[in-house]
């Protein structure tokens, strides 16, 4: 199976982006409704911000991400994939991988006031794993980007030669 191009692994995995964006926007619309019209709120306590708050946060940072990674798949899928728009797609991935985790982290770490200092430990383990794991994907995505940048700008010369 081909990776690149029409009836490619690039075409299922835009897909499958495309499916996780709409399932995504529909669990973060049905739970805003749950937040907003019902009486359920989460055990967990928070330090001064609504549980409504964090549950849109990171709704909205899977929207994104899954927009992101379709429209990079997108452009995978086209013949022409050294294209300005693969290049921006990619670096704005870069940068979202780069700056999520430490938004993350910083909300995570200030909305937990009252729990068990095993489980605290286990939510700090966690978040720096996701946040090391971001981190890398961040700094692999910004080489690719500028692969891809390099790439864009090799093909126009090389279309204006000919």
């Amino acid at each position: 199976m081909k990776i690149f191009g029409k009836k490619s692994l690039s075409t299922i995995l835009y897909w499958v982006f495309a499916v996780s964006l709409i399932l995504s926007l529909i669990v973060l619309i049905l739970n805003s409704y749950q937040f907003m019209f019902t009486d359920f709120h989460l055990s967990i306590e928070y330090n001064g911000t609504s549980p409504i708050f964090h549950e849109l946060f990171y709704g909205i940072q899977k929207i994104i991400l899954f927009y992101l990674l379709m429209m990079i798949f997108k452009s995978f899928k086209s013949d022409r994939m050294f294209t300005s728009k693969t290049a921006i797609y990619l670096r704005v991935f870069a940068i979202f991988s780069l700056c999520t985790p430490i938004i993350s982290a910083v909300i995570q770490y200030s909305s937990i006031i009252d729990a068990d200092s095993y489980l605290v430990g286990i939510a700090k383990y966690d978040i720096l794993n996701s946040m090391l794991l971001s981190l890398i994907i961040g700094v692999f995505a910004t080489y690719i980007s500028a692969i891809f940048k390099k790439g864009f700008h090799l093909k126009q010369e090389n279309d204006l030669t000919i």
